[in-house]
């Protein structure tokens, strides 16, 4: 469990509070079960077969409630199809439905398991094969090399004569002398410095060289400092709210207006081609960022 599915739930418990609405009703509204609902708003993803089936359910309560999803879930590629195949089952799928999608991916899984299974064990046995026929291969060369009996006799090659020396008039000390190549180190460059302020809540979610180093909810005026050497990826889920810096330089849009961020890549040999100008921004008071 994340602090992302722990503030999402949080947003639909504290709406549904608002709209004294009862979870019961919203389940009969919505076409699921209550205690699917009761872990959407503690945050309980392990109570779902799959992150797909959260993102189902989790959309069709948030939209229950008047938000709009694409506004503050985030789903990747990968979970994006899975949900447009479940959704033109129509937009209340219903809980037979769902029973039955969930059967079909454990059938799917104890097939993969079962194959597994299958080819491990014949890889044992061919393995098992090989070695005995190595064994039996090798005492039969030696019985046949050395018949019981006999003795085997060694014979060493004559000597051959040593060639004379020729002197070639240099002389050596008879030590060779190894001369180290050296290597260009690459310069070190300073690390790329990205400032992100929010004027709202938006759940943020930026990934550093490939490590994860934020991921949660920032509300009105919380600001992040992170550092990246070569790439940083973004996605946000109401990036109009934030407010992106990139050493010192006010960065355009990362998305069109009204539409959330998804894994967008500022690396730098394309972080130029994000900047809103070239003037630097004057930095605030930083009490309350975190690197």
């Amino acid at each position: 469990m994340t602090n992302y599915y722990v503030d999402i739930g949080a947003q639909l418990r504290a709406r549904r509070l608002e709209l004294k609405r009862e979870l019961k009703d919203i389940a009969q509204e919505i076409k699921t079960s209550e205690s699917y609902l009761e872990a959407i708003e503690a945050g309980n993803i392990d109570s779902f077969p799959s992150t797909v089936y959260y993102n189902l359910f989790a959309r069709s309560y948030a939209r229950e409630l008047g938000f709009d999803p694409d506004k503050i879930f985030v789903v990747s590629t990968e979970e994006s199809l899975e949900l447009e195949k479940i959704e033109t089952l129509g937009e209340d799928i219903s809980a037979k439905e769902i029973t039955g999608l969930e059967l079909q991916e454990d059938a799917k899984s104890n097939n993969s398991l079962g194959k597994a299974a299958i080819w491990g064990a014949a890889a044992v046995i061919i393995i098992f094969v090989a070695v005995i026929a190595y064994f039996v291969s090798g005492d039969r060369e030696s019985s046949r090399e050395n018949p019981a009996g006999e003795e085997e006799l060694s014979v060493e090659p004559a000597s051959e004569p040593a060639a004379p020396a020729i002197d070639s008039g240099i002389k050596t000390t008879g030590v060779a002398e190894i001369v180290p190549e050296t290597i260009p180190t690459a310069p070190v460059l300073p690390p790329m410095v990205l400032r992100l302020e929010a004027s709202d809540s938006s759940w943020v979610m930026v990934i550093s060289d490939g490590d994860t180093i934020l991921n949660r909810v920032l509300y009105a005026d919380d600001f992040r400092i992170l550092e990246a050497r070569n790439r940083f990826r973004i996605s946000a889920a109401n990036p109009d709210v934030l407010q992106f810096t990139l050493d010192d330089t006010l960065l355009g849009p990362l998305t069109p207006p009204g539409r959330m961020i998804r894994n967008v890549d500022i690396t730098r040999d394309n972080k130029s081609g994000f900047y809103r100008s070239s003037e630097p921004i004057p930095v605030k008071d930083s009490t309350r960022g975190e690197i």
